[in-house]
């Protein structure tokens, strides 16, 4: 009789502990879900954030563009003028102009 009541005993931990352990695995599985939404919608967030900098990127490097596009207008008005004057003052103040350009 001992014996059958000690398995009994064991038996019943067993049911008891298998139990236990499928409701913390429940409880993981579920942690686990709500991880993974919250890391879905900041990789989202992030895409985003990345798209946005290209865009800026983007637009920087049209701006760059087009000012380097200015200033060579600039320099060339300045050599027509520079070069092609008569009086020497101009030239030397055209000629200081184009290195400040150059060099600002």
């Amino acid at each position: 009789m001992n014996n059958s009541k000690t398995i009994r005993i064991f038996g019943l931990i067993g049911i008891i502990a298998t139990v236990i352990g499928y409701l913390f695995l429940l409880y993981k599985g579920y942690t686990l879900n709500d991880e993974n939404t919250i890391l879905n919608k900041s990789v989202i967030a992030k895409k985003a954030m990345v798209d946005g900098l290209k865009q800026e990127e983007k637009t920087l490097n049209n701006s760059i563009k087009a000012l380097k596009s200015e200033q060579k207008i600039t320099d060339n008005k300045i050599r027509l003028v520079a070069f092609n004057s008569s009086d020497s003052k101009l030239r030397e103040k055209g000629k200081e102009l184009i290195k400040e350009t150059r060099n600002p």
